[in-house]
C-alpha cells in the first residue's frame, strides 16, 4: 500500500489534475468536476470519526470562500459548490 500523499487543494492546481482523487495525509479524499454551469464541484469525502459536516464547512470556507456545501447521499462524502476558478475573484 503507498502511503497517502499531503495534496494542498487549491483550484488552480486540483482542478487540472482532471477528475484524479487526490488523498491527503490526514485521509481526506478531494476531486473536482466541473458542472454544466461552469460552477466546479469539489467533493471531499473520509471515513474518520470526526470527518463531520462542520469540518468540512470550516475547511471549505478557508479554501472556497463563499462556496455552498452540501452534503452527499453517502455518509461522509461532502460537496462544495464554488464559483468557476476565473470569476472566484469576481
Amino acid at each position: 500500500m503507498t502511503p497517502a500523499r499531503t495534496f494542498v487543494a487549491s483550484p488552480s492546481t486540483a482542478f487540472h489534475a482532471g477528475t484524479v482523487v487526490r488523498k491527503t495525509s490526514l485521509g481526506v479524499a478531494i476531486s473536482c468536476h466541473r458542472l454544466p454551469d461552469g460552477r466546479l464541484d469539489w467533493v471531499l469525502s473520509a471515513s474518520h470519526p470526526r470527518w463531520s459536516a462542520e469540518t468540512a464547512r470550516r475547511l471549505a470556507a478557508d479554501l472556497w470562500p463563499g462556496g455552498e456545501v452540501v452534503l452527499g447521499r453517502t455518509p461522509g462524502v461532502i460537496h462544495v459548490i464554488a464559483a468557476r476558478a476565473d470569476r472566484a475573484s469576481a
